[in-house]
């Protein structure tokens, strides 16, 4: 199941073309994706190279890859991980975190809200860029203040099968549990449109590691991104 979820989250992530490469981040504009992603789980690895790379270098790349050993602790660095920062340029920039996947059947919040087109409005004061972006990044779940949302919840990522969780809360509700009501809501509306709802973090941020935590969410991996 852990490597399934892994391939899902890949392709949510990312655009991939029909040889699995990353062509772009998977969100407005098409941001560059990065060199090398790396999913690690306790049932295997996948990774996936960025399309421009080199023959030469993608092999070298795939190599290393294919002789790294399945994960027994994600917050270990992978075995080989200084010969591929040596390939792709020592000081290159990182992303490691663990990635999570919603509990079955999540409830939804009776205190949030899905953010409907008509109330859209809702989002202008402190979510702009969703406001903006309202279409890729619906379903939106809020909690809505003195007319306003003061925390969301929303698809920073999604494919046709996924979506993944971007969550935020303004910083004067912070420490109320908003955040937590926002994502439940978010979960329950994936996962009744008959999608995974996942989330991931880095290992720096430790209270969206605690959101994650109080929410019940399964740790099924670690991602790794060499930019």
């Amino acid at each position: 199941m852990s490597l399934d979820l892994m391939r899902t989250q890949l392709a949510t992530l990312f655009r991939l073309d029909a040889q699995g490469r990353m062509l772009y981040e998977n969100e407005p504009g098409q941001p560059p994706a990065p060199r090398l992603f790396v999913g690690r789980t306790n049932t295997g690895n996948i990774w996936a190279v960025r399309h421009d790379l080199p023959t030469d270098l993608v092999a070298t790349l795939n190599s290393i890859c294919e002789a790294e050993p399945t994960a027994t602790d994600f917050h270990t660095a992978p075995r080989y991980a200084a010969a591929l920062r040596t390939l792709l340029g020592l000081g290159a920039p990182e992303w490691r975190g663990p990635a999570y996947v919603f509990p079955q059947q999540t409830p939804p919040n009776t205190v949030a809200i899905l953010v409907a087109p008509e109330q859209r409005s809702l989002l202008a004061q402190h979510f702009p860029e969703l406001l903006a972006e309202y279409t890729f990044r619906r379903p939106i779940a809020a909690l809505i203040d003195q007319g306003v949302a003061v925390a969301a919840c929303w698809c920073s990522r999604r494919s046709a099968t996924a979506a993944e969780a971007g969550i935020e809360s303004i910083p004067a509700v912070r420490q109320r549990g908003y955040a937590l009501q926002v994502a439940m809501h978010w979960g329950a509306a994936i996962q009744a449109a008959g999608m995974t709802a996942l989330y991931s973090t880095s290992w720096e941020n430790l209270a969206s590691q605690g959101v994650a935590r109080k929410l019940g969410l399964y740790q099924y991996g670690e991602d790794w991104h060499i930019t």
